[in-house]
């Protein structure tokens, strides 16, 4: 891959109240899990370099002793100059504290949909329901949009009370093996063997961000440069030159990541399933 790399661009934003704040050009850095579960995608989020001011600010505005409204929420988009930036992460901020001395900075941690655990819901059929209309149901009460990717099926005397992030389970349930997750405010039901429907395919191979790839019970494990592209859920047609066994077309399972604006990190560790065209 060529050495010639034009410089990264991450980007942190904070909403409270309405308000934005943006922090760009500092040193920042963001590691987390998203997967294709109803599990909650988590997220550390560490910005160095603020002013005294502003870290202050940060750190009273999300104690919760301060605070009596909805969580502050916080997105981050990562890319470089050449392309621009994509969303890599969308959640409400949990936690906060200060970084280690000597820097002057906080840490942030971030859990997605966090709020949506005390927003109660109740919603029931006494006929027979679509699916599709529960799922949409469920991506409503969270505040979502609604990606339904699977064949519908009938569902009889459907019910829920409870909190409009335990709904998703219960439909994930409903799904009977398919994947129900969300991905920066889309509710995805799809197959577990396919990829998301509308997502771009990442092409990749040693030329265009590939690290290193392995093998698994699943398909592969792979390590790749941060692009804009490759999404949970989406598809990587692999070409590897080491291990030629593993060259085809998976689909994104699980997409730990770890980026920086300055520090070395700045990768997807992506764990595949392989995609059978068989099917």
């Amino acid at each position: 891959m060529s050495g010639d790399l034009d410089q990264r661009v991450v980007i942190v934003t904070l909403i409270s109240d309405g308000v934005s704040t943006t922090y760009e050009g500092l040193s920042i850095e963001a590691k987390g899990i998203k997967t294709s579960e109803t599990v909650m995608a988590q997220c550390d989020v560490t910005i160095l370099n603020l002013s005294r001011e502003h870290r202050e600010r940060i750190l009273k505005e999300t104690n919760p002793f301060f605070r009596t409204g909805p969580r502050i929420s916080i997105t981050v988009e990562a890319g470089r100059v050449s392309y621009g930036t994509t969303l890599l992460y969308k959640g409400s901020l949990f936690r906060s504290s200060a970084a280690p001395k000597p820097n002057l900075g906080v840490i942030l941690k971030c859990i997605q949909g966090f709020d949506n655990r005390a927003k109660i819901v109740s919603r029931s059929a006494t006929e027979v329901t679509d699916l599709s209309s529960i799922a949409l149901w469920v991506a409503e009460d969270n505040g979502y949009n609604l990606s339904f990717e699977i064949a519908d099926k009938k569902i009889a005397r459907y019910s829920f009370a409870g909190s409009s992030q335990a709904a998703l389970s219960q439909l994930e349930a409903l799904a009977s093996g398919a994947n129900v997750y969300v991905d920066n405010d889309t509710l995805y039901v799809k197959d577990a063997n396919k990829p998301a429907k509308g997502l771009p395919v990442r092409i990749l191979d040693k030329s265009t961000g590939l690290i290193s790839a392995e093998g698994t019970e699943y398909g592969a494990k792979i390590k790749m440069l941060f692009d804009s592209v490759t999404k949970i859920g989406g598809q990587i047609d692999l070409t590897s030159e080491i291990n030629p066994s593993l060259s085809g077309s998976y689909v994104v399972r699980k997409l730990p990541f770890h980026i920086t604006s300055r520090g070395q990190p700045f990768y997807y560790v992506a764990e595949c399933n392989r995609i059978d065209r068989s099917r």
